[in-house]
């Protein structure tokens, strides 16, 4: 796996809505950026919720993600108004899958092993796939140091909200 051109990915996805956009245009956007976030990579990021979301106390909706085309749906709870603002609406969503990215891992490793890192040696990742959040599966790398050669030992790959993890 090579090393990525840039180390970090902006997760503000641009243009971003406006203040007085309706609600569920605000409620994609974010989770549009919290699944680049996810996926730790740049590609193409869609989302659709209902259109009748709106921001009132213990709505419930299911809306879709996708990035470069794999699917993540996402359970949204419509909490309380935030006490210090009407205008700032709490809200709990949860994905029932994650995204690794090739990007993605590469940036991850890359990243956490600076300059130490020769190269990395991984499974076949897809460019983008759908996995289990927060669990194994069938993706691993191995970590070459600078000098050193592989080991042939690997560590699983999966993802998380945050990015990809390997340990």
């Amino acid at each position: 796996m090579a090393k990525p051109a840039t180390a970090v990915v902006d997760d503000e996805i641009k243009p971003s809505p406006a203040e007085d956009a309706p609600f569920a245009e605000q409620l994609e956007y974010e989770l549009r950026r919290r699944t680049v976030k996810m996926a730790h990579a740049e590609g193409e990021t869609t989302a659709t919720c209902p259109g009748n979301v709106a921001s009132t106390k213990s709505t419930k909706a299911t809306c879709t993600t996708a990035f470069d085309g794999v699917e993540v749906e996402w359970a949204v709870t419509i909490g309380d108004n935030a006490a210090w603002s009407d205008n700032y609406v709490q809200y709990e969503a949860t994905p029932d899958r994650g995204i690794l990215t090739r990007d993605g891992v590469a940036r991850y490793l890359y990243g956490n092993n600076r300059d130490s890192i020769d190269y990395a040696l991984c499974s076949n990742i897809p460019k983008a796939v759908a996995v289990p959040l927060d669990k194994g599966n069938k993706y691993r790398c191995e970590v070459v140091r600078k000098g050193q050669k592989p080991t042939g030992y690997s560590n699983n790959v999966w993802a998380t909200e945050s990015g990809p993890r390997s340990y």
